[in-house]
């Protein structure tokens, strides 16, 4: 495709050649009658006139720029096309342009396109001009240079880290450009297709020395892009040798991972893959994204969706930098979609993730931050399985040596981490830690066993996380209980599958066998000295027990062992069960937002009882931090010394 700003001049000037020639009527050198008068500024009603003089011009084969002149009261424009002369306008080529002049680029070479312009105000949109059309065609003369673009990749898997082989993938979607090997102007312009093959023809006078050039910008879907940069910012290029022009040409590029650059080929094919995976689920197209990666700085990887003047400071995108250890990533496949996964979320879902460190093996995380952070480890694992299913010779791991869900981050010399998104238990979890919801490999796992499950898929999945999540709002503490519910808002008969999901990973999220117990009428009995488990799940959940004191003494009630996020508000009756003698609702002194552990969200009533029942109820705590959920399970225990 050449590039608009090349022909601009000669638009303008075939424009105003035909304002001239529509104005020099007679004969003879004779004095032009005088113009016609021109129309009212506006309509009747308010919307502009439609455009005057407009022109369509095929610039390329795959190019036809429109021009028109400006209307008086018209704040922008709209251009529409067809295939056919006379009919509806089915293509729009942009809509509330200020320009007067627009490229369509997704045209045919010999097909007949026909155009017309609008002008808009605040008032609405105006009549269509007339009809204008043109066919995009090869110039006369036209030279082609046609090739393929590969970068070598480095392969791992989960015992060594990179092996030492390597593989040849091939360049997908990514900008090309025929450059001027003297003036190094930009001649023409284009993209490879998914196997990596490019076509730029040329009408460029033959023996014209040029080189081809292969920037670090895709567009896997449509025309949104991602590319990768450097923090200048600026593209990463390859070029190839210069050559002459003469006739047909074939100049094929490879990028050997001894250039720098194919670091960043590696991470733009990366997240094209990810482009493509989430355009098979996706609605709408996924919005343009910068990455930006400098070898030897030492922050880490992270996707910021805003700017940061010390971690962010080129805006929003993923910035894949080295960690303390120089844990390089840009070969990293899983951390690179990890981030990738924090785009989406942030694009399509609703992410309301505090960040901050985190462990794999830590289970008393704040629940937004195990749900962000199990979503961004299963993302790995969703894009490797179905590019499994579609093209696996895109994949950097053997699936029969490393499987789908593996998540693998290496760094010089060896293995960063590693764990099994689908078996944690084999080499992550500390102590079997991997579990509840408050643990983001928890999470994870529930993801890929929810896309691999009969009944269960990735469809759903991906309804849950793009449709229902974000209908919570932007400051609702997002997490796994919100899934969970949102998943049998709209599959409601999918409870028993989902439920057995859930709970290998000891989230139970269902009513315990002391219900119903939700007042003092129905409160079961509780044993002095005995602890009794109890779950908190369902709006409005409150566990009453009734327990009886033998003698005058100072007891202590409380609960302990909470999990999956609970946090308990503890109430102590009277012999009525009505009247409240004392309440708890945090048993330790602790910040106004406690951290979402089993020390910081207990509850404890110690009292001097008289021999007599009592009652007690156990609820949700009204007030608990948003690092807390609405469900979970808890110990409630009665002892006195």
């Amino acid at each position: 495709m050449q590039r608009p700003i090349h022909r601009l001049g000669i638009l303008v000037i075939i424009l105003f050649a035909s304002l001239i020639l529509t104005n020099c009527s007679g004969s003879g050198g004779g004095s032009a009658p005088p113009p016609p008068p021109p129309p009212p500024p506006i309509t009747p009603t308010g919307v502009p006139y439609p455009p005057a003089s407009v022109i369509a011009t095929a610039i390329s084969d795959t190019q036809i720029n429109i021009g028109w002149s400006s209307v008086s009261d018209a704040t922008s424009y709209n251009v529409y096309r067809s295939e056919q002369t006379g009919t509806a306008y089915t293509y729009t080529v942009v809509s509330g342009t200020t320009a007067t002049i627009v490229s369509d680029t997704t045209v045919t070479s010999g097909t007949a396109y026909y155009y017309v312009v609008s002008g808009t105000n605040s008032l609405g949109e105006g009549p269509l001009s007339a009809e204008v059309g043109s066919t995009p065609a090869l110039p006369s003369g036209t030279l082609t240079i046609t090739g393929t673009i590969k970068y070598e990749d480095k392969e791992y898997d989960q015992s060594v880290g990179h092996t030492g082989n390597t593989s040849l993938k091939t360049v997908r979607f990514a900008e090309v450009e025929l450059v001027n090997a003297s003036s190094s102007v930009t001649l023409w312009s284009t993209r490879t297709n998914s196997n990596g093959v490019y076509s730029i023809s040329t009408s460029t006078n033959t023996g014209t020395k040029v080189y081809v050039r292969v920037l670090s910008s895709a567009a896997p879907v449509g025309v949104n892009t991602v590319s990768v940069m450097d923090l200048s910012p600026a593209f990463y290029a390859v070029k190839t040798t210069d050559f002459t022009l003469n006739g047909e040409t074939t100049v094929n590029l490879t990028i050997p991972t001894t250039n720098t650059a194919d670091g960043a080929f590696n991470i733009l094919d990366v997240l094209t893959s990810g482009y493509k995976f989430v355009e098979t689920y996706a609605a709408m197209s996924t919005p343009d994204l910068n990455a930006y990666w400098q070898p030897n700085s030492s922050y880490g990887t992270y996707f910021c969706n805003g700017p940061d003047s010390t971690y962010c400071i080129r805006g929003a995108g993923i910035y894949v930098f080295s960690n303390s250890n120089y844990d390089t990533d840009e070969f990293d496949d899983d951390v690179l979609w990890h981030e990738f996964g924090h785009f989406i979320a942030d694009s399509f879902s609703n992410d309301a993730s505090p960040g901050g460190f985190h462990s794999l093996d830590d289970n008393t995380q704040d629940l937004r931050l195990s749900w962000s952070e199990g979503w961004g480890n299963f993302f790995p694992t969703a894009v490797k399985y179905w590019l499994n299913a579609t093209d696996p010779a895109l994949l950097s791991a053997n699936p029969s040596i490393t499987p789908l869900s593996q998540y693998v981050d290496t760094e010089t010399g060896g293995l960063y981490l590693t764990v099994d998104i689908g078996a944690p238990e084999t080499d992550a979890c500390i102590d079997d830690n991997c579990k509840y919801a408050s643990n983001e490999i928890s999470n994870a796992n529930v993801l890929w066993s929810t896309m691999n499950a009969s009944q269960l898929s990735m469809d759903k999945i991906w309804e849950v996380f793009d449709n229902y999540l974000p209908t919570l709002g932007l400051s609702y503490p997002v997490n796994i209980e919100n899934f969970w519910d949102g998943w049998l808002a709209s599959y409601p008969t999918d409870s028993t599958a989902l439920h057995a999901v859930f709970n290998d990973r000891l989230i139970d999220y269902s009513a315990d066998g002391y219900e119903t117990n939700n007042t003092p009428v129905t409160a079961q009995s509780f044993t002095v000295g005995l602890g009794q488990p109890h779950r908190i799940y369902g709006n409005g959940d409150i566990d009453y027990v009734r327990f009886t004191v033998p003698i005058t003494a100072i007891y202590t009630i409380r609960t302990s062992t909470l999990r999956n996020g609970a946090d308990t508000y503890l109430t102590l009756f009277d012999s009525t069960g009505l009247n409240v003698i004392y309440m708890n609702d945090n048993a330790t002194t602790q910040p106004l937002l406690p951290p979402n552990n089993t020390t910081a969200l207990s509850s404890q009533i110690v009292q001097n009882l008289v021999p007599g029942t009592y009652y007690v109820s156990v609820k949700s705590s009204q007030l608990k931090p948003a690092s807390a959920g609405r469900y979970g399970s808890y110990t409630l225990s009665i002892t006195s010394p």
